[in-house]
């Protein structure tokens, strides 16, 4: 019994030791093995903050380069993000220069004509390319020290990684106001000139613009005073603008603000002529009622044609022309795929139709993806109405207030510069 009772301790005393010693041939397997994990991991870690930080700075460049047009400041723009991002304990530090080819510039185009397929980029010389539409950031991080270097091949690694950006394409709704103001003549006359003089009526009888009866004749019937008024269709806007244009060729020459609009589109479609990106553009106009004149097109002469030849009189019906002009995103013309973009730009407050600005940009924007810009051009708009708008669409409110050609094709020229851009690196 006394024996039997040792066997047994022996054997469990043995198992033990067996035991202990499998033990401590397991735990440095398993530290060695947590260590290579946990280098793994800190590698891993470092790469995601690789891609974030490459990401964040690609995107800004991307962003500098459709705002600003200029590779210097999308090269700064960069590289000033990529250092607010820390990646294994460091500032992610970009070299801007040519040689570290760290930021390159080019465009971005899908490989085939679905719409589904991938989009590639190309680098171009930046000193001589006009038409750029991505920036491409090559991101990497040295001397990155593992934890335990003693289980890795070296004692530090590098990380590297690329991403690209570019600007997308846009389908363009135009909403313009062609209400009777927009051809009001807005030029004050020089003190030196009397636009109702005799000479300036007698002129404008010629042209047609006025017609001439006799007021008054003395005793052997000569006429010594007449009356004037309108020729039919014609109107003191047209007279004047007759006036200071032909008769007393003042300068500088008036425009209409619908002169003013037409010649700023014409700037506007040029811009878009030059991007590399593909912008179709609709133009919807609204009076008292609204016409849905051209659905989306590249076609910029006819966009151009059909604005020289608007009939412009009426009333104000903003929102009911946001409302069919939005209809044109529907159109088989219409890219499912590109970005939506509506600009309204009035000179008045709405005065026609029972679908208000405001409540048109909220019904839009609840049933779309979309994008509206707002311009109020003139001191008469309704600027309260028009900044909502802009508010309610994720866009820009521009005050065009003194009604000039200039500032307004600096408006379009903003909106131009300002394209979307997606990440697709």
């Amino acid at each position: 019994m006394t024996t039997s009772l040792k066997n047994r301790s022996l054997r469990r005393n043995s198992r033990r030791a067996s035991i202990m010693v499998l033990f401590l041939l397991v735990i440095p397997v398993l530290l060695i093995l947590s260590a290579v994990a946990i280098n793994l991991a800190y590698l891993q870690l470092s790469r995601t903050e690789l891609m974030v930080a490459n990401d964040f700075a690609a995107n800004a460049g991307g962003r500098a380069l459709s705002a600003k047009q200029s590779i210097t400041e999308a090269r700064d723009l960069a590289i000033q993000t990529a250092s607010m991002n820390r990646v294994a304990g460091r500032p992610l530090q970009l070299d801007g220069a040519n040689g570290a080819n760290q930021i390159e510039f080019g465009i971005s185009a899908q490989t085939t004509n679905s719409v589904y397929s991938k989009f590639r980029f190309n680098e171009m010389n930046s000193t001589t390319a006009r038409r750029m539409n991505a920036i491409r950031v090559n991101g990497k991080q040295e001397d990155i020290a593992v934890y335990f270097p003693g289980l890795m091949p070296a004692t530090t690694v590098k990380t590297e990684f690329s991403s690209v950006s570019m600007q997308v394409d846009r389908d363009i709704a135009l909403i313009f106001d062609r209400s009777g103001s927009m051809r009001d003549f807005q030029s004050n006359w020089p003190s030196n000139v009397n636009p109702r003089s005799s000479s300036a009526m007698n002129a404008a009888v010629t042209a047609g613009i006025m017609t001439k009866t006799v007021a008054k004749r003395d005793k052997n019937g000569n006429p010594i005073s007449y009356n004037y008024s309108y020729a039919r269709g014609q109107d003191q806007n047209k007279l004047d603008y007759f006036l200071w244009n032909e008769h007393f060729k003042l300068s500088p020459r008036a425009e209409t603000p619908w002169e003013k609009l037409v010649k700023a589109t014409d700037a506007f479609v040029g811009l878009l002529s030059e991007t590399p990106n593909e912008e179709l553009v609709s133009v919807t106009t609204y009076s008292s009622g609204v016409r849905n004149d051209l659905p989306f097109s590249e076609n910029y002469l006819a966009i151009m044609e059909n604005l020289r030849a608007q009939d412009v009189n009426g009333a104000t019906a903003i929102g009911w022309g946001m409302t069919e002009g939005a209809k044109n995103f529907s159109d088989s013309k219409a890219r499912p795929f590109a970005s939506k973009t509506m600009v309204v730009l009035t000179d008045g407050v709405q005065n026609s139709s029972t679908i208000d600005p405001v409540s048109a940009a909220r019904q839009l924007v609840a049933n779309n993806p979309l994008t509206i810009h707002t311009i109020s051009f003139g001191s008469g708009a309704n600027k309260d109405v028009m900044q909502e708008v802009a508010r309610i669409g994720n866009g820009r409110y521009y005050d065009v207030e003194e009604g000039d050609s200039e500032t307004l094709t600096l408006v379009f020229q903003h909106i131009v510069n300002n394209l979307p851009t997606i990440l697709i690196q």
